[in-house]
């Protein structure tokens, strides 16, 4: 199986800090990553390519994501699987309506997916830690983490990345456990033991579903 993870700096963390590229090359799985915020594509052997892929806007949001996914460049048929996770948006929602335009954009993608018969494996986004976010946005991320997960299907499949990160009761509920902050009080990514934490669990994810995948 040959993959593709288009991501950013949290998905960065994870392929250096949680070993996810080894850990798939001792499954036998190809993987290839699109680091958004260098322009890179690096294949499994480790070389780098430049202008492979353009996202629109120069981001992986939501709506960008399902804007290059309609468009569906011919890169994507290279690959069987192809992961992606969104930027911090669906961990800042202020709204409902926000909310609604998220879900709407997560759809035009499951369509594209379906359209093209390719599988797809999505990685919800990880909470924010308390002193950036509030109670009500906290509940939001934690929503659209719980209806991505309800979409899991033999064409999709959701690893969880927000809610194995965020406290599940109390004053900071939904948002990221302390034992996953860095130690700078104004950086949102988790820290280092979070992604080894995280690392081997979504490869064995990946792993465990790729016959159905």
């Amino acid at each position: 199986m040959k993959a593709l993870f288009i991501h950013r700096s949290v998905g960065h963390h994870l392929i250096e800090q949680g070993d996810i590229r080894n850990l798939l090359k001792n499954q036998n799985i190809e993987f290839d990553d699109y680091d958004n915020n260098l322009g890179i594509l690096t294949d499994s052997g480790g070389d780098t390519h430049y202008g492979v892929i353009v996202m629109p806007g120069n981001n992986t949001n939501p709506d960008n994501l399902a804007q290059f996914f309609t468009e569906w460049p011919d890169v994507l048929n290279n690959y069987n699987l192809i992961i992606i996770k969104s930027c911090y948006p669906n961990s800042h929602i202020k709204s409902e309506e926000q909310l609604n335009m998220i879900k709407g954009s997560y759809a035009a993608i499951f369509k594209s997916f379906k359209q093209h018969n390719k599988k797809l494996f999505i990685l919800t986004s990880p909470p924010l830690r308390p002193l950036f976010t509030n109670k009500m946005e906290a509940q939001l991320s934690s929503d659209i983490a719980h209806w991505l997960v309800s979409f899991s299907s033999d064409v999709i499949r959701v690893f969880d990345f927000h809610h194995l990160l965020s406290e599940s009761k109390g004053r900071h509920k939904s948002m990221l456990k302390k034992e996953y902050r860095r130690l700078l009080p104004f950086d949102n990514h988790p820290n280092q033991k979070a992604h080894q934490f995280i690392g081997p669990k979504l490869v064995e994810m990946i792993s465990k579903d790729r016959d159905l995948l």
